[in-house]
């Protein structure tokens, strides 16, 4: 273990109980590597083996200037899960929550590969109210939102609102079958 005069600390831990290596800045941020312990596999304090864990009290940032970053889980690999259990501080509650997702100069895209694959969005609390999905743009006159499918497109609603500015073109390759 090596320790500055300001609880700053390296420590390789070959013990049983707890295989790792942490770098700690002595101000709740620290890094942990864990290793294959041989008597339950599982890393330092309950943590699994091989695993790094990134504990900060304040911000993370990575920042790739002339490349890209990838985030791969290869094979054998589970799932890729962004989960904010953040609810924002009590004097500004309003700040914390959110998951973002954001492109500048380019497209944001969700695509599967799956064979039989499905992208979904959905409200989870099922106690929650007032939830809402919005899909929304604030451009000029672009084409605006497009739903494109070789398949069927299906609505299912308590209550179904259509409201247009200015026209409602409806145009069917056979027959328009409604029914009250």
């Amino acid at each position: 273990e090596l320790t500055s005069a300001i609880r700053k600390k390296v420590s390789l831990i070959d013990s049983r109980d707890e295989d790792a290596i942490v770098i700690d800045s002595g101000n709740n941020s620290k890094i942990t590597l864990t290793s294959d312990p041989a008597i339950d596999h599982q890393g330092a304090k309950g943590m699994p083996a091989q695993m790094v864990q990134i504990e900060t009290n304040g911000p993370q940032k990575y920042l790739n200037y002339e490349s890209q970053t990838d985030l791969v889980i290869l094979r054998g690999g589970r799932e890729l899960q962004l989960i904010n259990n953040a609810n924002g501080i009590e004097a500004e509650p309003e700040k914390g929550g959110n998951v973002n997702i954001q492109s500048k100069f380019k497209d944001v895209n969700i695509f599967t590969q799956a064979e039989a694959g499905r992208i979904f969005i959905e409200c989870l609390n099922e106690e929650g109210d007032n939830q809402v999905i919005e899909i929304q743009t604030n451009g000029g006159d672009g084409d605006g939102i497009n739903i494109i499918t070789p398949g069927n497109v299906s609505i299912s609603a308590k209550n179904i609102g259509i409201s247009a500015e200015d026209n409602i073109d409806m145009k069917a390759g056979g027959e328009i079958r409604m029914q009250s």
